[in-house]
């Protein structure tokens, strides 16, 4: 993958990607952390400031 733009909060399991190529923005969730309450707090919160971003569970290595 292409890196892009980025914004991640230090280890947070989650990436917000600005794709260069595609123009799109995703949020990209660390498929193990998922389920913690702070990574979705912190995915609600991307969704809300950016409403038309698409959301991906990636490994851990991807958001690296």
């Amino acid at each position: 993958m292409t890196r892009g733009n980025q914004y991640q909060d230090e280890d947070s399991g989650v990436l917000l990607y600005h794709n260069p190529e595609t123009r799109e923005t995703e949020i990209l969730i660390d498929e193990h952390r998922r389920n913690q309450s702070a990574v979705q707090t912190l995915v609600m919160r991307l969704l809300g400031e950016h409403a038309r971003s698409s959301t991906r569970f990636v490994s851990r290595s991807v958001l690296q």
